[in-house]
């Protein structure tokens, strides 16, 4: 029993809120030329393919994607991605984007859509 409470303190150890990932540095801001739904549409099923749906708010013009941990539905990374006059802007911010033994898909979904 003693085991179960240890790993699961493991596991929660590692848990960070959306303000605290907002809070964080970017780990990715480039620039797209495809419109935020075109984006959206590219983005939402790379990132299925590893995890959990992820969450969408925001509107046409403005898309906050809450992307959701591989074992929990706790919060691994913040995509925002906003129209501007030449497409539109992504900005990625991950909640262990200073390990670099941190699960890569998250950002290979976010390079993968940009063109």
């Amino acid at each position: 029993m003693k085991w179960v409470a240890w790993g699961a303190g493991l596991l929660l150890a590692g848990c960070a809120d959306v303000s605290t990932i907002e809070s964080r540095p970017a780990s990715m801001d480039v620039t797209s030329g495809k419109s935020v739904k075109d984006y959206t549409a590219c983005l939402l099923p790379l990132l299925s393919e590893t995890r959990r749906p992820s969450r969408v708010e925001g509107s046409a013009e403005y898309q906050r994607i809450i992307v959701p941990q591989k074992v929990s539905t706790a919060a691994a990374a913040i995509i925002y991605v906003k129209e501007t006059s030449r497409g539109s802007n992504i900005v990625l911010h991950e909640r262990m984007a200073n390990n670099p033994l941190r699960p890569r898909d998250i950002r290979t979904a976010v390079k993968d859509c940009i063109s």
